[in-house]
């Protein structure tokens, strides 16, 4: 009994081991430059907007993969200002492994390192920051999902964020209708939810016309703030800025159109 036992771990063992080796021999030997056209093409029909990686895409191996893009861009409408909603010296994904062996992409953090984003209406009082996924021509095949060009995919992929952090950024705020232009510089920024419909918990240390301030607070999903429409967005948060603080307890229309 001793020896059987003793050969089903060993077994066991390698059964792991070869497993473990296996998934490391793929994350070593894989070039996310690779899939860029279709990390491209992907973000274009869930935003209807252009994502350019301009940079190489590295890949740093661990159990939480780690993709990293230098020099982003991601456009605006027509309509706005200026060719690019935000433009990112650097931009880093943590991607949990799990999730990826049912098609899903859940990523742990995303971290942007100096983006420079202008959040924006215009003179009809649409807003830069709603996305519109693009519609697919009548009779069209299904676009690959997690698979490089010409690779067909199994299914709708879903895309999920708990982290969203910014490193030495800057965020602007322009109204066409006015043409002011508010801007805070970004030291650090995090919001973590435990899903994308959850309450994000927000920290924030920045300045504002040369003053810092730090900003706790808690609002409502991101998925709400992406899709927009009439429903009130909560926010609960304290500012402290030069030895003082203010509290707000209340709510925001997120419907930006006139």
């Amino acid at each position: 009994m001793n020896r059987t036992v003793r050969f089903v771990l060993i077994g066991f063992a390698a059964l792991v081991v070869i497993g473990v080796g296996g998934i490391a021999a793929v994350l070593l030997t894989f070039d996310p430059n690779a899939y860029k056209p279709d990390i491209e093409a992907a973000v274009t029909r869930a935003t209807g907007r252009k994502l350019t990686l301009n940079g190489k895409i590295g890949l740093r191996v661990s159990l939480t993969p780690t993709l990293q893009v230098a020099d982003a861009a991601f456009s605006n409408p027509p309509g706005f200002s200026r060719p690019q909603m935000a433009t990112l010296g650097g931009l880093e994904l943590q991607v949990a492994l799990l999730p990826l062996i049912s098609g899903n992409v859940h990523i742990d953090r995303l971290i942007m390192i100096k983006p420079d984003i202008l959040l924006e209406t215009n003179k009809a009082g649409q807003s830069n920051w709603q996305m519109t996924p693009q519609a697919a021509p009548a009779g069209a095949a299904p676009q690959p999902g997690n698979a490089p060009s010409g690779k067909a995919s199994s299914g709708a992929t879903s895309v999920s964020v708990s982290t969203v952090s910014i490193q030495d950024g800057m965020v602007g705020l322009r109204d066409d209708r006015t043409g002011k232009v508010e801007t805070v510089v970004v030291k650090a920024f995090d919001a973590h939810a435990a899903s994308p419909d959850a309450p994000m918990h927000v920290t924030m240390d920045a300045a504002y016309g040369g003053k810092p301030f730090n900003l706790v607070g808690d609002t409502g999903p991101l998925s709400q703030l992406q899709a927009g429409g009439d429903a009130p967005w909560p926010v609960k948060a304290t500012l402290s800025a030069l030895g003082a603080q203010l509290s707000v307890d209340g709510t925001l229309g997120l419907k930006t159109t006139a």
